[in-house]
């Protein structure tokens, strides 16, 4: 028999059980509960943003432009969540990934909980006066949602964890060789004139 859990047990089952929580709710994935809280998340992390020494960050949000501009970050959000795990689905799906893209989707929305941390992280660097401290908090959340999120993925399509990091790692590997290739590319086009006037000179 499914035992129902509320939004509380969830949370701290995700944050601190995630294993263990994660699977149980691979079967019937909250998928409105996991929207929730990547819209939570989503505002929390444009209110860290703006928490700076001696500006209320009310007044900040308070703009129609900052208004207008938090809505496009929020449904840009909302965007890299759905392609996002699109892409994780096709990948592990292909790596022999047994598992709904509902629950994936759902799972990786409550995979991004430790980021609604980011605020008070964002807080205590900026009294620290230090940049470094809220790097390092800021780093180490990141880190936290990236093992969640391998969580995710291995127990909505039942695959090994070194599958889960691969399935995540590979769209990273694939956009940074992107970069490479068209870095290179651009310094190819922005050097071959220099060297065709040398050479033109030359002979």
């Amino acid at each position: 028999m499914t035992v129902e859990k509320s939004p509380v047990d969830i949370i701290y089952g995700i944050l601190f059980q995630p294993g263990k929580t994660m699977q149980g709710l691979a079967g019937d994935p909250p998928l409105g509960m996991a929207a929730l809280v990547f819209l939570a998340v989503s505002l929390l992390s444009a209110l860290a943003a703006t928490i700076s020494p001696g500006v209320s960050p009310a007044g900040k949000l308070s703009s129609p432009l900052v208004v207008l501009l938090l809505f496009m970050f929020v449904a840009l959000q909302f965007m890299g969540w759905f392609l996002g795990a699109a892409v994780l689905q096709l990948i592990a799906e292909l790596m022999g990934g047994e598992g709904r893209g509902r629950t994936l989707l759902a799972l990786l929305g409550l995979a991004n909980l430790p980021m609604a941390f980011q605020p008070p992280a964002a807080l205590i660097g900026r009294l620290a006066g230090s940049g470094a401290v809220e790097l390092l908090l800021s780093t180490a959340l990141g880190v936290w949602s990236l093992v969640l999120a391998v969580i995710a993925i291995r127990e909505s399509h039942l695959v090994s964890t070194g599958r889960a990091v691969l399935v995540l790692l590979l769209p990273l590997v694939a956009v940074l060789t992107l970069v490479l290739l068209v870095a290179v590319l651009v310094s190819a086009a922005l050097v071959a004139p220099f060297f065709r006037g040398h050479l033109g000179r030359g002979f």
